[in-house]
């Protein structure tokens, strides 16, 4: 019993330390992204950084609220393929 006992208590120590250099990486992967925006940002792009769709239990992204978004015009409701402005 005293070995179980002791290789729970390793295995609750291994996941703390997995836990903070999981944090630890997260934050750096942050912070790397907020610099190379900022230096985006200093030559004249601007823009916001937002989440991908998250996928769901198949395995496809969800579809946002609005549809798709042409490329060519931007504007939703249809895709390149279908642009009436092509």
């Amino acid at each position: 019993m005293a070995d179980v006992s002791a290789t729970l208590e390793k295995l609750k120590k291994l996941d703390a330390e997995r836990k903070t250099l999981l944090e630890a990486t997260k934050m750096g992967i942050v912070e790397a992204i907020e610099s190379q925006i900022s230096s985006l940002k200093d030559l004249g792009f601007d823009y916001q950084l937002v989440e991908s769709g998250s996928r769901g239990a198949t395995g496809r992204r969800e579809r946002k609220a609005g549809g798709r978004v042409c490329s060519v015009c931007h504007r939703s409701g249809h895709n390149s393929r279908t642009c009436p402005d092509k």
